[in-house]
């Protein structure tokens, strides 16, 4: 090797630019440009190795917890844009929904979380139908249809309510949208409800047996 010839390392070709310092080593020529050359070549490794583990290795996701405590945090927005007294949509008996606000502030101070991170979505939980709210059972959340019951427990298949009836998770049976957002879109067509004629025989709220 001489001075200032490429050094090649592997598929990779280096301006040499190794010199000799004035006192010289305690080594050979030879001996040292194959020292240095072992040095060059052990730090090109490691900086191609860490290049590799960032370029091709996952990088962290962000945490599901942080998920869930955004999740929450928006059923809770939510709820609070609804007065406890005045029923948003229709289908609701005269003050049942003073009952059923407050067993959704129950189920967002003890349960939420839980319901998170099993998967429960905001249209599982607080859905109703764009145009008949909660007349149309089939297109609602578990609870918007709690009756005012307390949710005791909740699994990744159903919620069940202090009463002992039990919300079955299965396929909404037509259009559904927060209850928080009943109103918003009532002009759209998508919401007229013309092609959504009511189910009276669907219901997704059952007794345990």
């Amino acid at each position: 090797m001489q001075l200032f010839e490429p050094i090649t390392l592997g598929p990779l070709e280096l301006r040499n630019r190794i010199m000799m310092t004035v006192h010289g080593p305690r080594l050979s020529a030879d001996r040292y440009l194959r020292y240095r050359r072992s040095l060059v070549r052990s730090a090109i490794e490691r900086m191609a190795s860490s290049d590799a583990q960032y370029l091709f290795s996952p990088h962290p996701a962000p945490p599901k917890g942080d998920a869930h405590a955004a999740l929450v945090a928006e059923w809770k927005q939510g709820l609070a844009r609804l007065a406890p007294v005045h029923a948003p949509c229709p289908g609701f008996r005269t003050g049942q929904w003073l009952s059923v606000h407050a067993a959704a502030l129950d189920f967002l101070a003890n349960t939420a979380e839980a319901a998170a991170a099993l998967g429960w979505t905001t249209l599982e939980l607080f859905g109703v139908h764009p145009v008949v709210g909660v007349s149309r059972v089939d297109c609602c959340g578990a609870l918007t249809v709690s009756g005012g019951s307390p949710i005791a427990e909740v699994t990744p298949a159903l919620i069940r309510y202090r009463n002992g009836l039990a919300f079955r998770r299965t396929p909404p049976g037509g259009p559904s949208l927060p209850v928080w957002a009943f109103g918003d879109e009532q002009d759209s067509p998508k919401c007229t409800g013309a092609n959504h004629p009511a189910r009276p025989g669907v219901r997704r709220v059952s007794a345990m047996p």
